[in-house]
């Protein structure tokens, strides 16, 4: 017989003197024997959700950070602005324009 299925009844107590005899001649039915007995005396211990969950939460809050004043970011950007207008302003007038048309002639 499988030897899963074996486990799986004696687990369930539903074997039958013959596969009670196959169970026993499993080489790890020692083990098997020695661990149900080890989970008997098992007592998990007592979990309190409520304040478990009132310690994740207290850790979970959001940390406070020093926020920079509110006028950083518009003079950043009133920078950017200005630095853009004088780069195309000085690119422009730094260009050799040759106009030759027929007028000018």
């Amino acid at each position: 017989m499988n030897r899963e299925l074996l486990i799986k009844k004696w687990l369930d107590n539903e074997l039958d003197p013959q596969e009670l005899k196959a169970f026993e001649a499993l080489e790890d039915h020692g083990d098997l024997v020695k661990l149900s007995e080890g989970l008997k005396h098992f007592k998990a211990p007592d979990y309190n959700t409520e304040q478990e969950l009132q310690a994740v939460l207290s850790r979970l809050e959001p940390a406070k950070t020093d926020k920079s004043p509110g006028w950083v970011k518009p003079l950043i950007a009133i920078a950017a602005i200005l630095t853009i207008f004088f780069g195309v302003t000085y690119y422009n007038s730094t260009l050799d324009t040759e106009i030759n048309t027929l007028a000018s002639e």
